[in-house]
C-alpha cells in the first residue's frame, strides 16, 4: 500500500515549476502567433486594404533579394554558395 504514494511522486516529480513555466510560455508564444496570422488578413481588409494589395505588398519586401539571386544565377554563381 506504500507503494502508490512513491509511484505518484516519481511521476510527478518531471513537472517541476520551470517545466510548466516553459511549457506554458512557448504554448502562449506559438498561439498568439498564429492567431495574428490568422486575422491579419482580415484586419486588413477591414482597413479597405485589398487582398491583391496584400500580395504585392508582401512581394514588394522580398523581391529586391529575389533580383540579386536571380542576378547572381544569370552571372554564373553556382546556387549552392547564394545566401538567404
Amino acid at each position: 500500500m506504500n507503494d502508490a504514494p512513491a509511484a505518484n511522486n516519481i511521476r510527478r516529480r518531471w513537472l517541476t515549476r520551470t517545466v510548466l513555466g516553459i511549457g506554458l510560455a512557448l504554448f502562449f508564444s506559438d498561439w498568439s502567433h498564429e492567431i495574428a496570422t490568422a486575422v491579419l488578413p482580415t484586419f486588413l481588409a477591414t482597413m479597405g486594404v485589398a487582398a491583391l494589395e496584400q500580395m504585392l505588398a508582401q512581394t514588394q519586401s522580398n523581391a529586391p533579394r529575389l533580383r540579386q539571386i536571380i542576378a547572381d544565377l544569370e552571372n554564373g554563381a553556382p546556387a549552392a554558395t547564394l545566401s538567404p
